[in-house]
């Protein structure tokens, strides 16, 4: 029998976005990679889904989800396209929309990094150069200083891990480099700039909320009678998952894999530097473990679960295991909001009842686990460009046709409306 649950009082409800994936017009890292014919089918993000100017529609219809709350990154390579500089005009345009979410009684979350960098900073080395932590906390500062008066909450980054391994290690996205040291050193940069950006934001504001966005996988050997693979699981848990909460915990950076990396350093600026969890969670992998191999990890799926259009896994008891993680690592006094859940269902045959098993995993574990549900924001609000699988999938609640930018609402879009307005999670009536 399919379970009903109500949200928890103030409960966030409410969509993901990204700038580069949605606005269109930008120029920074991505841009350079897409034109170099990285994407698959060769396809560049170009105008995207033209968020840029037709946010007002797109806020529109998430107030039409009874949506609360919206999370959004504001690209750095617009706002600063030099060192020197700060594009007036840009930072008007994010007011604007930042004021049209208020005005519809939605709160804005801005996230500070989510995957591009301007060109400049390209190229003095991106985040292999310490230069650009310095970099970062100065576009933080600039940030806080144009739309602190607006906003309460922070993302400094997204999904750190994804992108120092699909960068530095895996050689998928920009600069497309292969090697564990430098992914670690970039790692490391990261957390250093979050802490300092952290402290920065709290500096003007003290009762800023700040967070990074954590993509928080459930790992799993791929032969459970092969050591190794327990030994690779264990450590792709450790590092991918929770080597970031560690050094918020501890103000120290402890990071090794076998025959790998290892790194051991003091982050003072780190330790405390988070307010509450952002969660990305989409799946989870089945790892095999070669320390002589090249790439040494190699994730795969399971066949015991339905699949999405790009051949994810769909496993919600995977998000209840992490969950059990967060309270046994000490991390349950944070207010825990899911920062980004969905999947590719062009379709849309899967969206709904995937919606409706992650919250229900969601909110279960948290009652069970004394845990504090803050809010649950799906990605995404419309299609976008997915990064380097380009423009096939297909994650929104609301259709985009490329060709028009028209809008259409998917009838899991109805779905999610009805739960807000309802302020309950309750089984699917229709055939999304």
């Amino acid at each position: 029998m399919k379970k009903t649950i109500s949200f928890p009082e103030g409960f966030w409800w409410g969509t993901s976005l990204s700038s580069h994936q949605s606005e269109g017009g930008n120029l920074n890292s991505w841009t350079q990679w897409e034109s170099a014919g990285k994407i698959k089918d060769g396809e560049q993000s170009g105008k995207a889904a033209d968020h840029w100017n037709l946010y007002p529609e797109d806020f529109k219809n998430l107030q039409w989800l009874n949506g609360n709350t919206h999370r959004f990154s504001i690209e750095w390579s617009r706002l600063m396209p030099t060192r020197d500089s700060w594009n007036k005009e840009v930072a008007q345009h994010y007011r604007e929309m930042i004021l049209f979410l208020i005005s519809l009684n939605i709160r804005p979350v801005i996230c500070l990094f989510h995957f591009s960098l301007p060109l400049w900073i390209c190229e003095q080395g991106g985040f292999e150069n310490p230069q650009t932590v310095s970099d970062f906390v100065l576009f933080t500062e600039k940030a806080q200083a144009e739309f602190g008066d607006l906003v309460s909450h922070w993302i400094t980054v997204n999904e750190p891990m994804v992108y120092a391994l699909g960068g530095y290690a895996a050689g998928l996205t920009p600069p497309g480099i292969q090697d564990f040291t430098k992914m670690m050193r970039v790692n490391l940069n990261l957390l250093r700039g979050h802490g300092r950006a952290y402290h920065a934001i709290k500096k003007k504001d003290k009762n800023a909320q700040i967070s990074f966005a954590q993509h928080l996988r459930a790992f799993a050997p791929k032969n459970k009678l092969f050591p190794l693979d327990w030994l690779g699981a264990k450590v792709a848990d450790e590092i991918f998952n929770w080597s970031w909460f560690k050094t918020i915990q501890s103000g120290k950076i402890n990071i090794s894999a076998p025959t790998i990396f290892k790194a051991h350093e003091e982050c003072a600026e780190c330790l405390g530097a988070l307010d509450f969890l952002a969660l990305n969670y989409y799946g989870h992998d089945l790892v095999s473990f070669n320390p002589f191999s090249k790439a040494k990890f190699k994730v795969s799926t399971s066949e015991k679960f339905h699949k999405t259009d790009m051949g994810w896994d769909i496993n919600p008891g995977g998000l209840k295991a992490i969950l059990k993680k967060i309270k046994h690592r000490s991390l349950g006094q944070y207010p825990l909001l899911i920062s980004e859940n969905g999947l590719a269902d062009a379709k849309d045959s899967k969206r709904a009842l995937f919606i409706y098993e992650h919250l229900i995993e969601f909110l279960e574990t948290c009652s069970a686990l004394d845990l504090q549900p803050m809010g649950y924001l799906h990605w995404s609000l419309i299609d976008n460009f997915e990064w380097i699988d380009g423009y096939y999938p297909r994650f929104g609640l609301f259709a985009v046709d490329y060709k028009t930018q028209t809008r259409t609402a998917r009838p899991s879009a109805y779905y999610f409306k009805e739960m807000g307005e309802r302020n309950t999670v309750f089984p699917p009536l229709i055939k999304s």
